[in-house]
């Protein structure tokens, strides 16, 4: 397809929203693992019977993000200068 790593091109998302039809078509069950919350909302709207949302370490350092944007511009402590 020549779209590697770029979920949200119009022809990822056709050949997607093909398998959960496809799937249903048979009765089959069809899960997948979204990049975000709204990416989720649409392949549940295409009929996936579950999805997950990210991945535990894209959550856990997406978070860590926007934790540390958020003290950018806090004071830095001093090193300490003896040892334990």
């Amino acid at each position: 397809m020549g779209h590697i790593g770029d979920i949200a091109h119009e022809e990822v998302q056709s050949a997607i929203a093909d398998a959960a039809r496809r799937a249903s078509a048979i009765g089959k069950p069809i899960g997948i693992v979204g990049p975000t919350p709204e990416m989720v909302r649409k392949f549940l709207e295409y009929g996936y019977s579950y999805a997950a949302i990210a991945s535990d370490i894209a959550m856990m350092s997406g978070r860590a993000g926007e934790f540390l944007s958020k003290l950018k511009d806090a004071p830095t402590p001093e090193a300490p200068t003896a040892a334990y």
